[in-house]
């Protein structure tokens, strides 16, 4: 065989092999290409089945496919929106920013995510991504928006809950320490003042007991009212401390005289009848002032001066205004020592009673005896009852104390009888809340039987005074 046959042999056969080849990459490619478009129509099909708008766009930001809900979402079909721009479809203020994230995306070739309120109340989350090919060119931009409206409700309805006071409406405790926690970072920032201003209202307790808790959840919510009213155009911000404590906070403080003068004025509010339930009510406050960064330089501190100013303007007669300075800091250590050492005094027996007596106008006869009580404490040593007695008082141990004083005085009493012969009238300082007590009574009498004890030498008074 000649070698020009031989050749043509194989020129024959490798066109042959290659047509095969050729063809069954044809065949391959067809397929694949018939399989993307019936995968990009599904596709397609499925965005179109979704209500919320979904868009692609060329490289230079063209609209080039949209689904259903988008050209509805526009009015207009989707082959009129197919070419256009943001800039020619939306309104220039819209459309400005909505440019300015795509280019964000086409240069960064990162994803964007944002969210946007619609003048309906409605609110938007949306994704703008970049569209890379295999070989990593970007040839567009796509981007779906999902309606978020009832997610956001939710979102404020938890963040109300969980910032907000559930009775008043206004600010809680906790959005307070947030909130002026962020107002002392700017103030030390800006090298200016901050103020937080803490009310009281006198003598609720009371006013639950005569008129029910009903009133005094009224009288709450009116003077939150009236606070938020105050202060919505003044930048400052209240809260609910809970209980009958609110707080007023002034950030950027131009002077004390502002301070104060706010103080006074919120005084004035809230010291004025409260219409409820056909009863015309007189409000007072006491109020305490703790100022950044004069007296600290921390939310805690801030607090609790504010909190120590509020309780000395109580102890000073309620309705009037005390600025914390270290005077006050130093009573309230004091006042802290006492409480804690009051505690276990009783069971320490650390209480004795003197007994002071009261005799005839001409000096000759005993007519009876004023039990006086008195305390050596085994850490503070002898403290007077002008100390101790009023800060018994805002606490129950009061009660005890008022039990432990009635029953050493009929004791001592029995014991005198026993050794002289002879019993005086003994009388006790009993506490208004140890007297307001339902089973104060009964418990009297309960004592006065355990005892042997003939009642008529034994008189209670109110406290009135602290010997």
């Amino acid at each position: 065989m000649s070698m020009v046959l031989i050749y043509a042999l194989s020129a024959t056969i490798f066109m042959m092999v290659f047509l095969v080849v050729g063809l069954a990459y044809i065949i391959k490619l067809r397929r694949r290409i018939y399989k993307i478009s019936q995968e990009n129509s599904s596709f397609k099909t499925l965005c179109d089945i979704i209500k919320t708008p979904i868009w692609f766009k060329d490289e230079n930001l063209k609209i080039t496919w949209v689904n259903k809900f988008y050209a509805k979402m526009f009015d207009r079909s989707r082959a009129s929106i197919y070419g256009l721009t943001d800039k020619e479809l939306s309104p220039s203020k819209l459309s400005d920013g909505y440019i300015r994230d795509d280019l964000y995306v086409k240069e960064s070739r990162k994803p964007y995510v944002y969210r946007e309120n619609e003048k309906s109340g409605m609110w938007f989350e949306t994704t703008k991504f970049p569209l890379i090919s295999d070989e990593g060119n970007l040839y567009g931009l796509g981007g779906i928006a999902f309606n978020i409206t009832a997610i956001k409700k939710s979102e404020n309805l938890m963040h109300s809950m969980v910032y907000n006071d559930y009775l008043t409406g206004i600010p809680n405790r906790l959005f307070l320490s947030v909130e002026i926690t962020k107002l002392l970072s700017v103030a030390k920032e800006n090298n200016t003042k901050l103020a937080v201003i803490g009310i009281d209202l006198d003598n609720f307790k009371d006013l639950n007991d005569l008129y029910g808790h009903s009133v005094g959840n009224e009288i709450l919510k009116k003077t939150a009212q009236k606070l938020k009213l105050y202060t919505s155009d003044k930048g400052m911000v209240i809260g609910r401390l809970g209980g009958d404590e609110f707080v007023v906070v002034i950030p950027n403080v131009k002077d004390d005289e502002y301070i104060n003068q706010t103080c006074n004025d919120v005084r004035k509010l809230i010291n004025t009848f409260y219409d409820i339930c056909e009863s015309n009510i007189t409000i007072n406050i006491s109020v305490g002032v703790s100022i950044y960064p004069d007296n600290c330089d921390n939310y805690e501190d801030l607090m609790r001066q504010t909190d120590m100013a509020v309780h000395t303007a109580k102890s000073r007669g309620r309705n009037c205004i005390v600025f914390y300075d270290e005077e006050i800091g130093k009573a309230n250590f004091k006042r802290i020592n006492i409480e804690i050492n009051l505690k276990p005094a009783i069971e320490n027996d650390e209480f004795s009673l003197y007994y002071q007596p009261k005799v005839s106008v001409d000096g000759n006869d005993i007519l009876g005896f004023e039990a006086l009580l008195r305390w050596n404490s085994k850490e503070l040593g002898f403290v007077s009852p002008a100390d101790f007695i009023p800060v018994a008082e805002q606490s129950d141990l009061i009660v005890s104390m008022s039990d432990w004083v009635m029953r050493k005085a009929m004791v001592q009493n029995l014991k005198w009888k026993k050794q002289f012969g002879t019993m005086y009238p003994v009388a006790v300082n009993l506490s208004a809340k140890q007297i307001h007590k339902p089973d104060f009574l009964s418990k009297a009498l309960k004592l006065i039987e355990e005892l042997n004890y003939p009642p008529e030498y034994l008189n209670c008074t109110p406290e009135c005074g602290h010997g």
